[in-house]
């Protein structure tokens, strides 16, 4: 059985129906079916005649819908016999039988068929006693499994479910003229065993109060690497290692100044002067002069080269012995006037 939705009640619009068919009949003369066919099926539903649903079944033809087009000529056909006029009812008649005419023996059929099986994979299958319910797309076929039924061309999709029995499904497509048949089986569903029970659930032991929990003290990271302080004192002691080599050769050019003032057979006398023949004093003070400065320089640079390493030495000790809390700072400075030296001040 293949039967249209009924159309739902509606107020009867004969003036709006015959607009709209005009303006679908003129788009249909220009082969615009997608806007001539939805007005084609609005001016039926304002006012149905035979001409609207002669039209909707060219519609349906048109998109190969066979066994739609059959139905709306059968429409047609029960709604003409209400046609006044006996010539135009006479027409409309010749016309709608060449139509069903020309359609029947192309429109497809399909016959499904259900069965189920209670028992084994081997038992033979019986007819479905209760609970069976089957749907070709959204139409219910429960009631016509076993008939021959018109359908459209293309591919239909049949669901069979029973109480008690697994759902199945399945797919056919059938083309113009053709006969199918669905043979469906439906298998006992499969219970599920129970799952089993669950452990018992045992609460958990109630959290302390914050008042009875003991202050966590988080563990102090340890430092990596050689931390600021230590490579402070490297730097420093390095720069003292270098000032102190400077001083030595500070040291080494005096005693060469010395060695030649000695050979000039020259001696120092005290308050700056030297004791030495006329011809050669020039050049003895000069000797002189260079190598008392050069000695004052090497005696200076030696101390402050000594201060920085020793510095060096002390703060590479400090940071290898204690993990600063805080970020450490160390500004080293040197010192002139009464006491020559290295002045220290940071945070350590």
């Amino acid at each position: 059985m293949f039967a249209s939705a009924p159309a739902p009640a509606q107020q009867r619009d004969p003036a709006g129906a015959e607009k709209l068919y005009d303006e679908a009949a003129a788009l249909m003369q220009k082969g615009d079916y997608a806007a001539a066919c939805p007005k084609f099926e609005q001016s039926h539903k304002l006012d149905p005649s035979p001409g609207a649903l002669l039209s909707l079944a060219g519609c349906a033809e048109h998109e190969g819908k066979l066994a739609t087009a059959w139905v709306r000529l059968k429409e047609a056909r029960s709604l003409n016999a209400d046609t006044a006029s006996v010539k135009s009812r006479q027409e409309m008649e010749k016309f709608i039988a060449s139509a069903i005419k020309r359609i029947e023996p192309r429109i497809p059929t399909l016959e499904v068929r259900v069965r189920c099986r209670a028992a084994a994979p081997s038992t033979e299958a019986a007819a479905c006693t209760s609970g069976l319910v089957v749907m070709r797309g959204d139409q219910d076929v429960t009631g016509t499994l076993g008939t021959a039924l018109p359908v459209d061309p293309g591919k239909h999709v049949i669901e069979a479910r029973a109480a008690g029995f697994a759902t199945k499904k399945a797919e056919e497509t059938v083309g113009d003229g053709a006969h199918a048949v669905v043979d469906m089986v439906l298998e006992r569903a499969v219970e599920q065993p129970p799952s089993p029970p669950s452990d018992p659930i045992v609460p958990a032991a109630p959290s302390p109060k914050p008042s009875e929990r003991p202050p966590v003290v988080p563990p102090r990271e340890k430092e990596e690497g050689l931390g600021p302080l230590r490579i402070s004192g490297i730097a420093l002691g390095a720069t003292g290692l270098a000032i102190i080599g400077a001083s030595i050769g500070l040291g080494v050019v005096a005693k060469d100044k010395q060695g030649a003032l000695e050979e000039l057979n020259c001696t120092p006398s005290g308050d700056d002067r030297v004791a030495c023949p006329a011809d050669r004093y020039d050049t003895a003070t000069e000797l002189a002069d260079e190598g008392s400065s050069l000695a004052l320089a090497s005696t200076v640079t030696s101390f402050i080269g000594g201060a920085f390493a020793a510095t060096g030495v002390v703060l590479f000790v400090v940071g290898s012995v204690r993990t600063p809390s805080t970020e450490s700072g160390v500004t080293v400075s040197p010192s002139f006037g009464a006491y020559q030296g290295l002045s220290l001040s940071g945070r350590f």
